[in-house]
């Protein structure tokens, strides 16, 4: 090859390594903003995941704090079911005490007039 023709494939050659070069150094940066895009990214997962990890915390305590009520409503409904059954009995047993402090408040005003006189 000539000499001005070994000048200008060099010359070819040259512009094609610069333009690699710079596809090159296009592609670092556009590879770099990716990353930082990634990494910001990755830190709002992390931020997310421990917001839905304190949520699954909170929902448990709550669940719990759910299902003590609710064994406390079956224990207090169970004794008021018992209390309910045992009314009627409470009810003849209070008119029973009635009569009886009655018949013991009557029995004592007749007492007290006869002593007195009054009868």
């Amino acid at each position: 090859m000539s000499n001005p023709q070994n000048n200008a494939t060099m010359q070819v050659i040259a512009e094609r390594i610069n333009a690699m070069q710079n596809d090159f150094s296009d592609l670092r940066d556009t590879m770099r903003d990716s990353m930082e895009k990634i990494s910001s990214a990755m830190t709002t997962l992390v931020k997310l995941e421990e917001r839905q990890f304190t949520l699954n915390s909170s929902h448990q305590k709550l669940d719990d704090t759910l299902q003590k009520s609710i064994e406390k409503t079956e224990k207090l409904e169970a004794r008021l079911d018992a209390l309910e059954r045992e009314a009627p009995l409470n009810n003849q047993a209070r008119k029973w005490v009635f009569g009886a402090v009655w018949a013991v408040v009557s029995a004592a005003a007749v007492f007290i007039a006869r002593t007195l006189g009054f009868v």
